[in-house]
């Protein structure tokens, strides 16, 4: 089983780039959240997150995810999801999140998606 996990955050065109791998639990979805709300201290921008490397979501990181979407919202930046594992996808649909945020297929449709606005 493949545990803590990696998470890169990184500025790309103007767009916060998030990178996940590993399993996105209650043992470091604090730490994602942070990492996140962290850079956006310095430059409010929109923030992607890919998913491709992560083989589990618990509901602390859906709960890290909404937390991450509100604070953007409040500065009228957005949360992109993109390139989801299959196991992911399935808690983003479940969960109906899909609908509160959008979710694309690569990091390039991601980052049209922000320029498009």
């Amino acid at each position: 089983m493949m545990s803590t996990d990696q998470i890169l955050v990184e500025q790309k065109d103007g767009v916060l780039v998030v990178s996940l791998a590993g399993r996105l639990d209650i043992t470091n979805s604090e730490d994602f959240e942070n990492a996140v709300l962290k850079s956006l201290e310095k430059k409010k921008t929109p923030v992607i997150v890919r998913f491709q490397d992560v083989s589990y979501m618990s509901s602390s990181g859906v709960r890290a995810l909404l937390s991450i979407y509100h604070a953007l919202r409040k500065h009228g930046k957005d949360l992109i999801i993109a390139e989801l594992s299959p196991a992911v996808k399935k808690i983003i649909t479940v969960t109906e999140l899909d609908r509160v945020f959008p979710v694309v297929e690569s990091l390039e449709n991601a980052l049209q998606k922000v320029q498009a606005g």
